[in-house]
């Protein structure tokens, strides 16, 4: 069975090749207890069952890309890999499947770590998957509270019916002006390709109720208050460095096209901009990122995205890798910000499926970092805690400049936390 790929699936086939930076995700899970091969083994089974493209290639078609050929768990399942290596090792969709996962064991604490060509999912689809590989290899029956939608979001006729022609005209003239507004972009060591580190921050119990209060309070939501703080970061660290810059700091941010209660083994969301300066109060950022998203969504301007590219999931592959690879109407921010709500309570489903012999004690994530930002924000947002990654290519941003971005961060959140 072949599956045909969306002009944002095959987008990040064409960045990848054209820019050689790793368009690959990835999500950790730190364990305790008792895991068998075997039991991961029928995990990754039945959901490459459900879903095959996740155990195929990239094929050309005569119009676009589509993954098909045959699947092999064994060889979606490695436990040979240095992490560093397994990190940093860009996956080639057209020789190796997109969706595999490392175990490494140490006694009865195993690390599963799953990563994701950005072709085949997007963050929110990856965190879904990894749970429900881990809890099937706990031992549950089903795929448990993750809803699952295999609905296309990018499909044309029904995004249409959601955008007139005269607003999709207004919308991507907006969008436009919007990629080629000047934003401040963070001095980089090198915009070269290179490998990714992570830095972690968590916000648990009071800290994360305190800065959810203080959201509450003051009409906003915490991500508007995280991503305000990390405007402020960025900013902080610029100054520092003894950088001045009147431009605005700008934000991609992802807006799902999915039900909020779903997830589907596909790209489903589409970014939007957002301005802010970094020199404002933290509460004034927040406000103004409020205003222009709730504006955004309420005029449907992240919809102008997927329509405006949709004829070309039906160019040929070498034109169509010729015309995506640009910042036109997205990467062209100072950097990305991500928030993921995971609706489930992994954490229980897997000790309860796993009659108490398995618990999960850990999670990192990762993401895809552009060229020319060098950085990113990713916020998981669990049902007890707030978990931040800061993603950054070490050619572009020294361990110790992205420890002080980071620390930075903490500071502005510690302010509501």
């Amino acid at each position: 069975m072949s599956h045909p790929l969306s002009q944002v699936d095959s987008f990040f086939v064409a960045y990848q090749e054209a820019s050689c930076a790793s368009m690959q995700l990835g999500a950790e899970a730190e364990l305790e207890g008792s895991l068998s091969a075997e039991a991961l083994h029928q995990a990754m089974d039945r959901v490459v069952q459900r879903w095959p493209r996740l155990g195929q290639t990239l094929r050309t078609a005569a119009l676009g890309l589509r993954w098909d050929g045959a699947t092999d768990i064994d060889v979606m399942i490695r436990r040979d890999s240095e992490l560093s290596e397994w990190r940093n090792g860009p996956i080639n969709p057209f020789v190796e499947p997109p969706f595999q996962v490392l175990w490494v064991q140490s006694g009865d604490r195993h690390r599963l770590c799953f990563r994701a060509h950005h072709s085949v999912m997007d963050g929110q689809a990856l965190l879904a998957l990894s749970q429900v590989v881990v809890s099937l290899a706990a031992g549950a029956g089903d795929f448990g509270s993750v809803k699952v939608n295999d609905s296309d979001p990018f499909a044309l006729v029904p995004l249409l019916r959601k955008l007139s022609t005269r607003s999709l005209l207004r919308q991507a003239s907006a969008l436009y002006a919007s990629a080629k507004r000047d934003s401040r972009q963070l001095p980089l060591d090198s915009a070269e390709p290179g490998g990714i580190e992570v830095c972690q921050l968590n916000l648990g119990g009071d800290a994360r109720a305190a800065l959810f209060e203080y959201a509450k309070r003051n009409e906003i939501t915490p991500a508007n208050l995280v991503a305000a703080s990390w405007i402020r970061a960025l900013g902080t660290l610029e100054s520092s460095e003894g950088r001045t810059d009147t431009h605005d700091i700008s934000l991609e941010v992802p807006v799902s096209l999915r039900s909020r209660k779903s997830v589907s083994v596909s790209n489903g969301v589409s970014p939007i901009l957002l301005f802010a300066n970094p020199e404002l109060s933290l509460l004034a950022i927040a406000k103004a990122l409020k205003k222009q998203t709730r504006d955004a969504i309420r005029s449907r301007s992240h919809l102008s995205m997927p329509l405006l590219t949709a004829p070309g999931r039906y160019l040929p592959w070498t034109l169509f890798r010729r015309l995506a690879a640009n910042t036109a109407f997205s990467g062209s921010a100072s950097s990305h910000f991500t928030w993921l709500d995971i609706q489930s309570d992994t954490h229980r489903e897997v000790e309860e499926a796993s009659q108490h012999r398995l618990k999960i004690v850990g999670q990192l994530v990762y993401t895809p970092v552009c060229l020319h930002m060098g950085v990113a924000l990713s916020v998981v947002n669990w049902k007890e805690s707030l978990q931040l990654f800061v993603t950054h290519r070490t050619k572009a941003l020294s361990r110790e400049r992205a420890e002080a971005l980071t620390a930075g961060l903490m500071r502005e959140l510690g302010e509501h936390s």
